[in-house]
């Protein structure tokens, strides 16, 4: 293969499809030391690197990855990730969003931090295939293309799923807590709360709920409403943090602020200076 840098992506430019929404997939070797990322994606986007090796930065940790590893950004999250000077890295990557991203995510064990982890060449090897098909430029895919790459990244979620060690096929009370989440989380409710509309008592499901997703129902509900947060601040940087925080569901500000500080490490007064800052660069 030549050592030239290249990019090609695939673009859909059609109304979703379903709960899970293809945007973009491609395929990448970039020049040396070229910063990307100093922009806040509107999607979920998995990188998975096939060679060379390259620098992750993910809030205030940069990580060196390189083959067989892959990267997963958040949505309205910053990212940096740099390739190598000596040895730039290739990855394939796929955008998606809609609302059953998240649970995909949580379903396939890549929901909770570290954003980056381990996969098998086998892994991936029906989504390398299929991008593969597709010429070195830009190209628009249509509906049929769409379904192709959604049948290839759920191939790819599902032996993510069967091999991590921090994911197990979700149970009913999870799943149905999962969503209730997904779709109430501006109202204000709690755990407990949360635990007795699914009549089962809060010790078993905050037990069963970490068992299967990696994090107690709390710090998933503060993780979700963060994310939440952070995209209405985004699309309206004239909201105060009280209005932000009654619209995901904190009837106190101040806890919004520490809620919001504990899983971003900054509060959302700085979060605003600083996505600010990046739509200027």
């Amino acid at each position: 293969m030549s050592d030239k840098p290249f990019q090609y992506a695939c673009v859909d430019y059609n109304q979703p499809i379903g709960a899970v929404h293809i945007d973009e997939f491609g395929r990448s070797r970039t020049t040396p030391g070229l910063t990307i990322g100093t922009h806040y994606r509107e999607t979920y986007v998995l990188h998975f690197i096939t060679a060379g090796k390259g620098r992750f930065t993910y809030g205030d940790t940069t990580v060196a990855l390189s083959r067989n590893q892959a990267f997963l950004m958040t949505p309205h999250v910053p990212y940096y990730y740099i390739p190598d000077e000596t040895d730039p890295w290739e990855y394939y990557w796929i955008c998606f969003d809609g609302e059953g991203a998240r649970t995909l995510v949580v379903g396939a064990g890549i929901a909770d931090e570290p954003p980056y982890f381990a996969y098998e060449p086998d892994d991936i090897i029906e989504l390398k295939n299929f991008i593969d098909m597709y010429p070195y430029n830009l190209h628009t895919i249509n509906v049929s293309d769409q379904l192709m790459a959604l049948s290839r990244l759920f191939d790819v979620m599902a032996r993510l799923s069967r091999r991590t060690s921090r994911s197990v096929p979700l149970s009913d009370p999870v799943l149905s807590a999962v969503a209730f989440m997904e779709n109430n989380y501006f109202r204000s409710f709690d755990v407990t709360q949360l635990s007795a509309m699914l009549h089962i008592s809060r010790p078993y499901f905050t037990q069963i709920f970490a068992r299967e997703t990696g994090m107690s129902p709390a710090a998933y509900l503060t993780r979700l409403r963060t994310d939440k947060a952070k995209l209405l601040m985004h699309d309206n940087p004239s909201l105060s943090v009280q209005e932000v925080a009654r619209a995901v569901g904190y009837v106190n500000p101040a806890r919004f602020s520490k809620s919001f500080q504990r899983v971003t490490g900054s509060t959302p007064q700085s979060w605003i200076k600083r996505h600010r800052k990046s739509q200027e660069v």
